[in-house]
This record gives C-alpha cells, structure tokens and sequence, in this order.
C-alpha cells in the first residue's frame, strides 16, 4: 500500500527488506505468490535498496547498498551466579532457520552441559531431546534485563541459525561479557566473523559440537572473543553510524530526484 501510494504521488522511497525478500522455508508458497503479485515489483521500483549484510544483499535481484543494524546491550545484567555445570544458551524459536534442531546433538555430545532455551518454542519441542531433556531449561521469551542476565550468566551461546541478514543475538551477548558461536554462510556470520568471533559452516553439527567443546574447555579463549566481539560492536556498529548512513542515502536519492 505504501509502495503504491507513493508512486501514485511520484514520491521516491528506499526499501530495507531487512531479510524478507528470501522465503528462508516460512511460507515459501505465500511468498512465491506475494512476490509475483507485489514483492517483486516494490523491490524494482525502490529507489534503492539497503542491506544489512553482503550476504543478504546477494540475496536481492539487484546490487544494494549495505549498511548494518546498530547493536546496544539489551539490558543490564546482575552478577552471575557461581554454576554447578557449564550452561549454553540459545536465544530463539524452533523455525526451521534457527536450525534449534541441531541442539539435541550438542546436548548428547556434552552430557555434562546444560541448556537454556529463550524464545518461543512449541510445547512438544524438548521432547526431541530424549534423556537429555532433563538438562533443558525453557526461559520463555525474554527482553531487556531478563535477557541480559541469561546472557551474563551462560558459559556460551549457541547461534546456528542459517538466513539471518544481520543477527543480533550474538552480539548482544558478546556486550554482556559472554562468547558465542555462530554458524557462517550468512550476514550473521559474515559480521561476526569480521568482529573477531567464532564461525563454522553452516549445518555443519559436528564443527559445531568441537567449536562448542573448545570453549567450554578454554573459558579464558572464550572471554577474549567475546571482548573482541563488544570492541568491535562499540566501535564500528553504532546506531549513530548505522543513521548517519540511512539519512546519507535518503539526502542522495532527494538531491537526485530535485
């Protein structure tokens, strides 16, 4: 509706698919249909489009201009409380490009890990877990310093999520003082990798699981990445940059189009 409106009052516009232009396996016949009747035609006649990440930009049928997502902590974390056992975290839903499905893996490689689950996940989920259910424990959806405190007090965050144009969660815990490892192919891992964390390929369980082990054996390895990671964010991945960019961009289609 947008879209149109605006070309009905010859008015240009810039579009930020943030990740949606790919169906990434929701709903791909919807989508299908939806790009044929609309989508494809809003992502032609933007003016230009922006990406979040050179990976997500390959995804669209025209070049992009990439600017990143700013990152700030999500909240304010008390101390940790001393653990009996290591703790992963994965901060998420069951949709298929979170890949939550390799999780039980981990679990039945690490028998001596526990596992936090934040984010939505149907009720039978844990069930894939089997014996190693018993080691799960679901936080519910959390935000702000609720959030914080899982991030603060998890050993390391699990991210194999496939599809993301940017992917917020590991940052997010890297500023909370907290290592994660993350799985590549996508702007999430393209970003974080160049930040300094640790990235395997994609689906790949098995690099997982020793990327995983290896932190979990070298906690002081583990806190240097996430120092880099919170470095870098600070530095170079800014709300203030990530705007200045956009009103560059939007300056430069107006000064065009006068």
């Amino acid at each position: 509706m947008a879209a149109r409106a605006l070309r009905i009052a010859r008015r240009p516009y810039v579009l930020m698919p943030h990740g949606t232009y790919p169906a990434h396996g929701q709903f791909p016949r919807a989508k299908a249909v939806f790009d044929r009747l609309f989508g494809d035609r809003i992502v032609r006649q933007a003016d230009v489009l922006l990406a979040l990440s050179e990976s997500e930009a390959r995804d669209l049928p025209r070049p992009a201009r990439v600017i990143p997502n700013g990152v700030e902590p999500c909240g304010v974390a008390p101390p940790a409380p001393p653990r009996a056992r290591p703790c992963l975290l994965f901060v998420g839903t069951d949709r298929p490009q979170k890949r939550a499905s390799l999780l039980p893996r981990i679990l039945n490689a690490l028998p001596d890990v526990d596992l936090h689950l934040a984010g939505r996940f149907d009720a039978g989920f844990t069930g894939a877990f089997g014996a190693a259910g018993e080691r799960v424990i679901r936080c519910g959806v959390l935000a702000g310093d609720a959030l914080a405190a899982q991030y603060a007090s998890a050993d390391l965050v699990v991210h194999p999520a496939v599809g993301e144009a940017f992917g917020l969660v590991p940052f997010e815990a890297a500023l909370a003082g907290t290592a994660a490892v993350v799985a590549g192919g996508h702007g999430c891992g393209e970003w974080f990798a160049r930040a300094g964390g640790c990235v395997v390929p994609p689906d790949d369980a098995d690099a997982l699981i020793a990327a995983v082990r290896a932190r979990l054996l070298a906690p002081e390895w583990a806190r240097a990445e996430a120092q880099a990671v919170a470095d870098f964010a600070r530095l170079h991945l800014t709300w203030d940059q990530a705007a200045a960019a956009v009103e560059s961009v939007y300056a430069e289609v107006l000064g065009a189009r006068a």
